[in-house]
């Protein structure tokens, strides 16, 4: 928990993780409207789950495999037997890279998703349809 008094001391990795928590919780309060508004209340709930699900299987797998691997690929051993990273070198380009490369698949498959929905959005227009109430 963060406090005020503890805000004053100017930790930065304090600060870090607040800025970090309230920019998730607005991510998901931004996502929720996004799925309300955009497909309905019938639809949100299996939307908004979806992308729970994915975020914390893509947690999970960034968490527990791919950042334990970098770290065993890059790092180097001490004379003690300790593995460390001591600067920035190969390893931050590999992550920029390839993080870089997951969120161009993650746009691609956000677009052609988009292109699907509006397509089947015209096709359902020009079909006589009963409405709702």
């Amino acid at each position: 928990m963060v406090w005020p008094e503890s805000v004053t001391s100017f930790d930065p990795m304090c600060i870090a993780c607040a800025s970090a928590a309230f920019a998730e919780g607005g991510l998901l309060v931004a996502l929720a409207s996004l799925c309300h508004e955009e497909y309905g209340t019938e639809n949100f709930g299996i939307l908004f789950g979806t992308m729970l699900t994915f975020g914390a299987v893509g947690l999970y797998a960034f968490d527990e495999i791919y950042f334990p691997n970098i770290f065993s690929w890059y790092a180097t051993e001490s004379a003690h037997g300790v593995y460390y990273f001591k600067s920035y070198g190969e390893w931050n380009v590999f992550l920029f890279s390839s993080l870089a490369c997951s969120y161009l698949v993650c746009l691609i498959l956000a677009f052609v998703s988009h292109l699907s929905i509006v397509h089947r959005e015209n096709s359902e227009k020009d079909t006589l349809v009963m409405v709702k109430f």
